[in-house]
């Protein structure tokens, strides 16, 4: 049995909370330094993951999004969900808790315009989530009460939540763009993270670019189903490109943030300070909600 002292001592180490006594005001007006700073000391203020604890949390969210895309419990991905009640009520309160923190961060960071747009463009990825965790839950409930048709048919139906994200990737593209400008001269390690984000990024987009064009206009070309000049067939191409750098840019985007923020910041793994460490943790944690569903 652990003592209360050893307990204490092991949570101090994992979330190094301080001891002070806390104020949310304080720490709202304390941005972490004075006056007009750079990229690498107004970060002080983000409170949100990134590093290598963000790019996990990244991947953990897309891991989610996946799973109910495919009607699968992200935890057990051998096992369809069944518990729509639980996982709506899981997917809310981390709604909430996501939210929250995005806003107190934002207001926090409110002198550094490009952790604003930053912290907002994470929200909407946090409301993407949650809605599609919802819309999920929702026709597993109606298939269960025998009503609408099968998953096949209204599965696809919970991607259209990634209209949310979209949505807020212009916001995300200019903060992160803003920080990149101003740093990457002087920033070797943050220049060498653009590199290899941006040949991925071109692989990404050729590799889906081509795949779907030929799924979607080649392939019925060479079925015989319409000529290759018929129909707005090279328009209908077009749209496919396009929204192939879409999703390459969207899924890229953020995992390159968590990795350019640590360049700034000069901190890879992504723990947060002593000051910062609740509010990561609860968000982090929140985030992690709707892999619960089952």
């Amino acid at each position: 049995m652990w003592s209360s002292r050893s307990l204490f001592l092991t949570t101090s180490l994992l979330f190094p909370v301080s001891t002070a006594a806390f104020s949310l005001s304080a720490w709202l007006h304390d941005s972490g330094y004075t006056g007009s700073g750079n990229p690498s000391q107004e970060i002080q203020c983000y409170a949100l993951p990134y590093g290598i604890l963000g790019f996990i949390s990244h991947l953990l969210t897309y891991w989610t999004i996946l799973c109910f895309k495919l009607n699968l419990t992200p935890l057990f991905p051998f096992r369809e969900n069944s518990e729509p009640v639980h996982s709506i009520i899981f997917a809310i309160v981390g709604l909430l808790a996501t939210v929250t923190i995005n806003i107190l961060t934002t207001i926090r960071c409110r002198q550094a315009w490009e952790f604003v747009l930053i912290s907002l463009w994470k929200m909407t990825l946090s409301i993407t989530l949650s809605a599609v965790t919802i819309h999920a839950m929702l026709v597993v409930e109606r298939l269960q009460k025998g009503g609408g048709s099968n998953w096949e048919e209204r599965g696809k139906e919970v991607l259209y939540w990634l209209a949310v994200y979209v949505f807020g990737l212009p916001l995300g593209l200019a903060g992160l763009c803003g920080l990149v400008k101003e740093e990457i001269a002087t920033n070797v390690p943050l220049r060498n993270v653009t590199i290899a984000f941006a040949v991925i990024g071109v692989l990404f987009f050729g590799v889906a670019a081509m795949f779907l064009v030929y799924d979607q206009v080649l392939n019925k070309k060479e079925s015989g189903e319409r000529g290759f000049w018929e129909g707005g067939v090279i328009l209908e191409a077009g749209i496919w490109v396009l929204g192939s750098a879409v999703a390459a840019v969207g899924f890229l985007m953020a995992l390159y943030s968590d990795f350019a923020l640590a360049a700034i910041k000069g901190e890879w793994s992504g723990v947060p300070s002593s000051d910062d460490a609740v509010f990561f943790w609860v968000y982090w944690l929140a985030k992690r909600l709707p892999m619960l569903s089952c």
